[in-house]
């Protein structure tokens, strides 16, 4: 598990978390403030819109589609989220943690 956040969504939060420590050496405490500082850092990230230039790969073949505008896509992931945790469990896998319902894509990283 590489992505702390997709990790969260997907009930694999522990995981994640204990395999943080294991591969850096990190407390408990210093990870915690690792998690922390990448989350702000992904909010404060995700607050801009962004432009990619992807001329090299569609010059390369890839067929790049346009996604959601920026407003939208916080809904978007809302309702991904949604769907993803009436399919839990998976294959005896736990589900994704139990969110406040007041929380939204915008809140997770």
């Amino acid at each position: 598990m590489t992505h702390f956040g997709y990790a969260n969504i997907t009930g694999r939060t522990d995981e994640a978390f204990a395999h943080l420590r294991h591969v850096t050496g990190m407390t408990q405490a210093q990870a915690h403030a690792h998690v922390h500082a990448a989350q702000n850092l992904w909010i404060e990230r995700s607050a801009r819109v962004w432009t990619l230039d992807l001329t090299m790969l569609i010059g390369a073949g890839v067929t790049v589609r346009r996604p959601e505008h920026a407003h939208e896509r916080p809904a978007v992931v809302d309702e991904a989220l949604r769907q993803a945790a009436t399919a839990w469990p998976v294959s005896g896998r736990p589900g994704p943690p139990s969110w406040p319902a007041s929380i939204t894509a915008r809140d997770i990283g």
